[in-house]
């Protein structure tokens, strides 16, 4: 079950689609950055409203990538994404399978409109 971002007052709030697609106080995703977006810092822009999106980057096939689902242990059960570079996931598809078995990401993100790997098309997985 995932927490509430924060509460702003009416007043404040931006109302875009993206906002109320994912129920959002801000307009705002964090970059999925290779070795640089992980689970804290997703937890952190989540935490304050925003969408935190963790970096799935090129899918474990760099040297010292850090591991992916010990970075989204680090997540407080709030909306996270999860981004890939394309071709890292097509070559390692099994990562994708692997972390919809074992976490429930608000969105992934691969390509502006949807994610495709060989015999799957996902655009959003219900958290």
């Amino acid at each position: 079950m995932h927490q509430k971002p924060i509460e702003a007052p009416p007043s404040q709030l931006l109302h875009t689609r993206l906002t109320t697609r994912f129920g959002l106080v801000h307009p705002i995703l964090s970059a999925p950055k290779a070795f640089i977006a992980g689970g804290a810092l997703a937890d952190a822009v989540s935490a304050a409203g925003a969408l935190g999106l963790v970096a799935g980057g090129y899918a474990g096939l760099l040297p010292g990538e850090p591991v992916l689902d010990e970075e989204l242990t680090l997540l407080q059960n709030r909306l996270y994404g999860v981004g890939f570079i394309t071709w890292a996931l097509q070559q390692r598809p099994w990562v994708l399978d692997q972390l919809l078995d074992n976490f429930t990401p608000t969105c992934i993100m691969q390509k502006p409109d949807h994610c495709l790997v060989p015999g799957r098309n996902i655009t959003n997985k219900p958290g």
